[in-house]
């Protein structure tokens, strides 16, 4: 009796101080509340339409042009956009979002509603499909289940366009990931990535993860499938983007780090023994998220 009241104790001890990770953002179901499914598609055609207004001033054709989102998030709405307009769409992730029958049914006929009253032109035949199925199909979206680091499946120089959201700062291993997206870009292709530079446990202390040394904060976001962002700045993200090949064509910030926090936060960082980011410059740490626009050399 007593070595059995032992080993429960040795159990509730295991299971209190073990924590298995927490299920990725895109293994979640998303809210189906209505207003968040119209939420949702409001996105999706603002920034659809965003991407493509992109792509017509980097001189792509939509029609024919194939294009890649890399961490589309729960549902591919940017990407459905861009697919009513005869682009060839794929998207991909480490965590690629399956299809839910509670949720994407209800997104996607939504957004074929939104399209036909909005652009009569679009092409929406493939979204009533897939929402019929109650499934995608690789004539709809392109579906690649692997994060940016291995792409294996996309061919060499095959892709027009690359776009990225508040995804790169997630990457386990930058510099081979944008290794790989430089293999599958077309010489003339592009990419267009919106980096967000912030310590995603707090956004009121957007700059606080720069106190830790690199191996111990990325052993904290490798605990939660490193969705707590990076600790690479602006230059940093440029390095690595020009060491694959790519030629940064713009850079433009468009969060910056409020002056009261960044003299804490500076006073702070400057006596740290353990932090890389110690002489960053305070130019440098303000900047909290911006888009970069890439090409790969004709």
């Amino acid at each position: 009796m007593i070595e059995q009241l032992k080993e429960r104790a040795r159990r509730a001890g295991l299971r209190r101080f073990w924590k298995p990770k927490p299920v990725p953002t895109n293994f979640q179901m998303p809210d189906r509340a209505p207003a968040a499914i119209a939420g949702a598609v409001d996105y999706a055609v603002a920034n659809g339409r965003a991407y493509a207004e992109r792509l017509n001033t980097l001189g792509i054709k939509i029609a024919d042009a194939k294009v890649l989102e890399i961490g589309p998030g729960p549902a591919f709405g940017s990407m459905a956009y861009l697919r009513s307009r005869g682009a060839d769409v794929s998207v991909a992730d480490r965590w690629l979002a399956p299809w839910n029958a509670g949720y994407h049914n209800l997104f996607y006929a939504a957004l074929a509603e939104r399209l036909k009253k909005e652009e009569p032109a679009a092409d929406t035949d493939f979204l009533q499909r897939i929402v019929s199925r109650n499934a995608y199909d690789d004539d709809a979206i392109g579906l690649v289940h692997r994060g940016a680091e291995d792409l294996a499946g996309i061919s060499d120089r095959s892709v027009d366009a690359i776009f990225s959201n508040a995804v790169l700062e997630h990457l386990a291993d930058p510099q081979t990931a944008f290794d790989e997206l430089f293999r599958i870009t077309k010489p003339g292709g592009a990419g267009v990535h919106q980096v967000d530079y912030r310590d995603h446990r707090d956004f009121d202390k957007p700059l606080d993860h720069l106190l830790f040394d690199a191996n111990t904060f990325a052993q904290i976001s490798e605990k939660v499938n490193t969705e707590y962002g990076s600790q690479l700045r602006q230059p940093d993200y440029a390095f690595l983007l020009t060491g694959a090949g790519f030629e940064i064509e713009s850079y433009s910030s468009n969060c910056r780090a409020d002056d009261a926090y960044l003299d804490t936060l500076e006073k702070r960082l400057r006596r740290s023994a353990r932090s890389a980011y110690r002489d960053c410059p305070r130019s440098v740490l303000a900047d909290l998220s911006g888009q970069f626009i890439v090409r790969r050399g004709a």
